[in-house]
């Protein structure tokens, strides 16, 4: 059963000017350490950081919540399976 669709883009160029500005408090902030960890690995971890935001907010938008809603970014993780 689908009770809600969401879907959202983000700014690779917005998140690259967070991880530039706030770091480890960014990451560790909205990221499981897992994600932390295998987004350092890769040559642009702009790309992989701002689609794993991007899955946050439109997880969160299908349940009709958003950011602030008491949901914590970092509750969530995404997963490739």
């Amino acid at each position: 059963m689908i009770s809600g669709i969401g879907t959202d883009l983000t700014s690779i160029s917005r998140i690259e000017r967070l991880i530039d500005k706030y770091a480890e408090r960014f990451l560790e902030k909205v990221f499981s350490s897992e994600e932390i960890e295998k987004g350092r690995e890769l040559a642009r971890p702009a790309v992989f950081f701002a689609g794993r935001f991007a899955a946050r907010e439109a997880f969160l938008k299908a349940l009709g919540a958003g950011i602030g809603s008491g949901i914590k970014l970092k509750e969530l993780s995404v997963l490739n399976v």
